[in-house]
């Protein structure tokens, strides 16, 4: 895991937006934030980041240090992590672990990924500060969530040993899944993901123990390059055949019920299985409690929540080997085998709709649509009650398995749907007006951004220090000299607009002010 390199490719990428600032229309911040800069202080830094990565680059570390340095003080998250990195390892400097952390801190605060990475790594190994576990995972957890793939697999590993939080094979294993379908991107990663994944399908730890699944990453992460890999299965396989000759019990799955498919399909590699019944009945109950109760009666919300048994999903994503085209047809067909299930409406291959009779067919329609690719739903009835639902579709490059087993009176069914169309075009409608209203505020921001900054560069800004006016300072540079020329020192740097402006200073024609709130 190499940060630099990550870093210096999230400096190109940022270089063009970096001189850019976005000012609110009401901020605050504290002086763990770096000092908001003008559009030349900004031009300055930029150039100052051009050159000392041409230096650096040039092998020239020193000279890289002194231009990438003054990059940082003038706020570039990206170049106060190259410079933390450089600290770190020592590169133009003698290494220095607390400088290190003083500059990923400063870039982890803008919420820039890979400085979060290489500050949960020094809390991890306490390098320039004391060790601290939890504080690890906090800004570890805070990268993964952003992207940044070293620090996914780092927090699995967290997750898998119970390393600053609470141990969880479920969360690691989701991590380290995100860090194994990156292996074109991130190569070296990927394959200490796998050998992890397989480890846990050997071991049964968070997942059921399944030997084929284990091989199946192990070999993923031999064939991307990993030596360790390549020796872990080598290993197996000589066990594998040293077992070739015990007696096994391969009785033939039959299908005959929903249940049987899932069994079968949930253990095919390159799927995600998810028993979700629990989650989906907690988000049901929200979902009524917030809008819910203003369409549906109470009495038909506890018959039709009480006939739902299990709701459980096999997602592919994306549909390859081994769940390939073959096996897909094979899907196809078990579907076909179910007895006592029917056919009640789906999308065929060539985007015709199927027409059935079925008396479940209108309700079913809306608890499980099928308006997009090839899709069909199968249902198991008994008199006037529904026993079991499956859905499979296609959709784009993905597949997905849906199973619902229901114990409900079709009049139960029937009413809920009744209830559950309107509610469900009021949340469209509610969506749609909160996307124009977000668009609306968008449009506006960008115009305050604009005028905002077109105030900075002529000067058209009143510069308040410790609740004092001073029309002499004509922007925020000239009051920081001022600042630093009467040794005058501030705690926390407001920026007024619009509204705010106009609330606090009502005399005031300028359209931006500055107020340096003084250190007690």
């Amino acid at each position: 895991m190499i940060l630099l390199v990550a870093l210096c490719v999230a400096m190109s990428m940022s270089a063009q937006g970096a001189a850019r600032t976005k000012p609110a229309t009401a901020t605050q911040r504290t002086t763990a934030t770096p000092p908001r800069t003008n559009a030349a202080a900004m031009r300055t830094a930029v150039e100052q980041r051009k050159i000392g990565m041409q230096y650096y680059h040039e092998k020239k570390y020193a000279q890289a240090l002194v231009c990438l340095e003054k990059a940082a003080n003038l706020g570039l998250p990206d170049v106060q992590a190259v410079v933390a990195m450089m600290y770190h390892k020592g590169e133009g400097t003698s290494q220095n672990f607390k400088k290190a952390f003083y500059w990923f801190e400063k870039a982890s605060n803008q919420q820039f990924s890979p400085a979060q990475y290489g500050l949960g790594m020094m809390y991890y190994k306490g390098e320039g500060v004391t060790q601290n576990l939890q504080k690890a995972f906090y800004w570890m957890e805070r990268s993964a969530k952003q992207g940044y793939e070293n620090a996914q697999l780092m927090l699995g590993m967290m997750y898998y040993k119970g390393e600053g939080t609470a141990q969880n094979y479920q969360k690691a294993f989701s991590w380290f899944e995100k860090v194994a379908n990156k292996k074109e991107a991130f190569p070296e990663n990927a394959q200490q993901a796998m050998i992890v994944l397989g480890r846990m399908y050997e071991d049964g730890a968070g997942v059921p123990r399944d030997h084929q699944k284990a091989l199946y990453w192990i070999e993923k992460s031999a064939n991307l390059g990993s030596a360790a890999a390549k020796d872990i299965l080598s290993h197996m396989r000589e066990e594998d055949l040293a077992n070739a000759d015990k007696p096994k019990d391969e009785a033939v799955l039959e299908i005959n019920t929903a249940n049987d498919i899932i069994r079968k399909y949930k253990a095919v590699p390159e799927v995600f299985y998810q028993d979700m019944t629990s989650e989906y009945l907690a988000a049901q109950q929200r979902s009524y409690e917030m809008m819910g109760h203003e369409y549906i009666p109470q009495d038909v919300w506890n018959a039709y929540l009480k006939g739902l048994k299990t709701y459980e999903t096999i997602m592919i994503m994306p549909i390859r080997e081994p769940f390939d085209e073959e096996k897909q047809k094979e899907l196809w067909n078990d579907l076909e085998k179910m007895k006592g299930y029917e056919l009640v409406h789906g999308i065929r291959e060539d985007s015709i709709p199927i027409v059935t009779n079925h008396p479940f067919k209108d309700a079913l329609e809306v608890l499980f649509p099928t308006k997009s690719g090839n899709a069909k739903v199968y249902a198991k009835t008994e008199g006037n009650r529904l026993l079991d639902v499956i859905l499979y579709g296609q959709y784009q490059n993905y597949g997905v398995i849906l199973h619902r087993a229901y114990d409900t009176p079709k009049d139960v069914l029937d009413k809920y749907v009744e209830c559950l169309i309107p509610m469900t075009e009021a949340v469209n409608a509610q969506r749609e007006e909160m996307a124009k209203a977000r668009a609306k505020a968008d449009s506006e921001d960008i115009y305050n951004i604009v005028k905002t900054l077109e105030a900075l560069e002529e000067g058209d800004c009143l510069v308040v220090i410790g609740g004092k006016q001073h029309p002499e300072l004509k922007s925020e540079e000239e009051a920081r000299a001022w600042m630093e020329k009467n040794n005058v020192r501030f705690q926390i740097e407001n920026i007024l607009t619009g509204d705010n402006l106009k609330a606090k200073y009502p005399d005031t024609d300028k359209t931006v002010v500055y107020e340096f709130i003084l250190s007690e």
